[in-house]
């Protein structure tokens, strides 16, 4: 199978996969943000974000050392999952043990500490089973964890249903998170126990190995912390700086977002296999597949942020209602934050791909430094309207940084890295000017515009030639 068709036939079964999924996952998040209000769904959202940080330290760097490792070797799949399999476990123990600890002496109300210890359960368990989704991406089987990730969705959205239909509240949904993650990990171990013929679950531990997958996850492990720091802090400060009622109306523009940008993660959660591998073949060919995967996520990801952007009142009182009216300002912003976001994972991919994520480390950690110090500069002056201006300087930093070492380094295109540049700018502008007179036809008009200067300056012939090829499948 052609590089080509293996990339866009891994694309499709994440996407479709992804879709399934993610129509569950909005569904009940609706369900549970007209069901818990404005409080209790900020309440949900702090925990889920405080479960999130702890997560990390679970998973110091392994899950992305093994896919990339399993990628250009699958004959070391079994090794990396005993292996990790005994260590993951004895560091999900220490670290979910010190959380319930703290949670034993936290000033937190009763229904908040059981609501906090199920999630931790549940978060648990889900860590553990990153360790089935890595081999699987790492073996270029997505179809295992799309049908892992809809089981769970449709899990919870059936159990959503219910809890709202008995009227329910927040411990219950803290049982069926639980319930849903138990059920996505044991058909997970299931399918992988059968993909790589293991005849018995089983644990090794191999000290020379444990001291590599540490040594070489470290860099990709504190890329992810300061990834978690940049995406979950602001809902704990804001929390603890302004309140449940702020996080509620700041989750639910954030939900909004998230639920949209699957598309480019997926592209590139289907191209990292390809591009680890090309790195030991040819960098010109990496460096020529990420230019090209970044037009691409251009293209898609204006879509989705015009959408967002230009719509974000009509669709938050359509979708969450009246109560959550004032989750239409933080969406407006938090939509071409986004947008920064879908650059960066293509650029991550590049020296992640390269054996370079010690570049992207550098990249989240000034990105999240620089978002902590701007959330406590703006949150107490414009509460979750100001985390998200946070946000956004943050990711447009972020693209500055992944774009000039990428141009040094790599030699990737000057070029491409202004135009992009120029069609956000413009993008931005037209969907504002349509918001504030009110008038739709600019940015109708706008959007033409901004077609014709991506078909004239950004895609080229042969960029045209591969998507025809991508379609057909060829």
């Amino acid at each position: 199978m052609s590089t080509a068709r293996r990339v866009a036939k891994n694309t499709l079964v994440m996407v479709f996969g992804e879709i399934g999924a993610k129509v569950f996952t909005v569904s009940y998040t609706i369900l549970l943000a007209r069901h818990l209000l404005v409080e209790g769904f900020g309440v949900l959202s702090f925990f889920l974000a405080l479960t999130g940080v702890l997560r990390l330290f679970t998973d110091v760097g392994f899950f992305e050392l093994t896919i990339r490792e399993v990628a250009r070797n699958k004959a070391v799949a079994k090794k990396f999952f005993s292996n990790l399999l005994l260590l993951k476990s004895i560091i999900v123990v220490v670290v979910f043990g010190a959380f319930f600890l703290y949670l034993f002496f936290a000033n937190y109300p009763q229904e908040a500490k059981l609501l906090a210890y199920l999630l931790g359960l549940a978060v648990a368990i889900d860590s553990l089973a990153s360790i089935f989704r890595s081999i699987f991406q790492g073996l270029e089987e997505m179809i295992y964890i799309s049908l892992g990730k809809i089981l769970r969705s449709a899990t919870l959205l059936s159990g959503t249903v219910v809890l709202v239909l008995f009227n329910f509240g927040l411990v219950e949904f803290g049982v069926l998170y639980l319930i849903a993650n138990a059920i996505s990990f044991t058909f997970l171990i299931s399918a992988l126990v059968k993909k790589i013929m293991l005849e018995r679950i089983s644990f090794e531990f191999d000290k020379s190995f444990w001291k590599m997958v540490f040594r070489e996850g470290i860099p990709f492990w504190a890329a992810t912390a300061f990834v978690v720091i940049l995406n979950d802090t602001d809902k704990i400060m804001l929390y603890a700086m302004v309140g449940e009622r702020a996080v509620g109306f700041y989750s639910a523009a954030y939900r909004m977002v998230f639920a949209l940008n699957f598309l480019p993660l997926m592209f590139i959660a289907a191209l990292y296999p390809v591009t680890s591998r090309l790195f030991t073949k040819s960098t010109a060919s990496l460096v020529k597949t990420s230019e090209i995967s970044f037009k691409f996520v251009l293209v898609v990801g204006l879509f989705i942020v015009v959408t967002l952007s230009g719509f974000s009142e009509t669709l938050i009182l359509t979708i969450f209602g009246e109560e959550f009216s004032s989750s239409a300002e933080p969406l407006k912003i938090l939509a071409w934050s986004q947008l920064f976001l879908y650059f960066n994972v293509v650029l991550g991919n590049l020296f992640r791909s390269a054996d370079m994520q010690i570049i992207k480390t550098y990249q989240v950690a000034a990105a999240a430094i620089l978002n902590v110090f701007l959330n406590f500069l703006l949150i107490p002056i414009w509460s979750f309207v100001g985390a998200s201006f946070a946000t956004l300087i943050a990711r447009s930093f972020s693209f500055a940084f992944l774009g000039f070492v990428a141009i040094r380094h790599f030699d990737f295109s000057k070029p491409l890295f202004i135009q992009s540049t120029i069609v956000v700018l413009l993008s931005a502008s037209f969907v504002y000017a349509s918001i504030l007179s009110k008038n739709s036809l600019i940015l109708v008009v706008g959007l033409i515009a901004i077609l014709a200067f991506l078909y004239a300056k950004i895609f080229d012939e042969s960029d045209r030639r591969i998507l025809i090829k991508l379609i057909k499948m060829e």
